[in-house]
């Protein structure tokens, strides 16, 4: 983005151009940003809020000819035979920004520019934004997309945008993995689920920000390994983390749960009789 660099010796001559040109640059950051998505002209169009509940407008902000303009809300107000409710500029003034110049005029030089609704002529709407025709920054997206591909839809846009440009990747977050099933991790020692139900079978999988996550039931009575997880889901290499975990034995008493650099999950200890673990608290980073 554009700036003004004011890190300078010797007496900044500021001008008012110095202003407007930093004014300039974040309306030129959120075309930028908005290129992205297929809108490269000042359109207009409801940012959030805005809309009609009972006998009002509720506040929010929308996108105006270009300019972003909060808009405080406005009781409902029909706009009578011939007008229409449009979207206007209401400009008033902030008694801080009040300056004495140098020739002693008194200036106003804080506008406040907000969005109001006012009626106006049809013949005066054709070139406004019709408060009729709201349309949210998401339905405005979904035309662009549709005038371009009507086979893509605007998730679609979004990923295509962001991904085509190699800085991040937007993916859904892997399905649960489930431990004794075909091409995944068995069970070891004895240990097995305590529950058949899915939502409760021992799983693990990783999510968007590298944290490994476990789940389920199980149940066993040793402090041998329980399962091991494969490369890429085990701590950092000499990093071994433990985790209080409940076990349902009759006593409500919590253990300790460790996962090794090497993916081996164990019980510390041997609890002599039959617990079953719960595995849900149990949540790490990798690197």
């Amino acid at each position: 983005m554009n700036k003004v660099s004011f890190l300078h010796n010797g007496g900044f001559p500021a001008l008012l151009d110095d202003l407007d040109f930093s004014q300039e640059a974040t309306r030129e950051a959120f075309y930028g940003f908005m290129s992205a998505f297929g809108v490269t002209e000042p359109l207009s169009f409801v940012i959030s809020g805005c809309n009609l509940s009972g006998g009002s407008w509720l506040p929010g902000y929308i996108c105006l000819a270009g300019e972003i303009l909060r808009f405080d809300g406005q009781a409902l107000s029909l706009p009578g035979f011939g007008n229409e409710n449009v979207w206007d500029v209401l400009e008033t003034n902030d008694p801080i920004g009040e300056k004495v110049f140098e020739n002693g005029a008194i200036v106003q030089t804080f506008k406040v520019r907000k969005a109001r609704i006012i009626a106006v002529t049809s013949a005066v709407a054709v070139n406004k934004f019709k408060v009729a025709n709201n349309k949210t920054l998401a339905t405005k997206l979904v035309e662009i997309v549709s005038a371009d591909n009507p086979a893509l839809d605007l998730t679609n846009k979004i990923l295509n945008a962001v991904g085509a440009s190699g800085l991040w990747a937007l993916k859904a977050i892997e399905p649960w993995r489930v431990v004794g099933a075909v091409g995944q991790p068995a069970f070891q020692n004895g240990w097995a689920n305590n529950f058949s139900a899915p939502a409760r079978q021992a799983g693990f999988r990783k999510d968007n920000l590298g944290m490994v996550h476990l789940r389920g039931v199980i149940t066993g009575n040793n402090g041998a390994t329980i399962f091991q997880l494969p490369s890429g889901y085990r701590p950092t290499s000499n990093n071994d983390v433990c985790f209080s975990v409940p076990a349902g034995n009759g006593t409500n008493a919590n253990y300790v749960l460790f996962v090794d650099s090497s993916g081996n999950i164990t019980m510390g200890g041997s609890p002599g009789t039959t617990v079953n673990f719960f595995l849900n608290p149990v949540k790490f980073h990798v690197d």
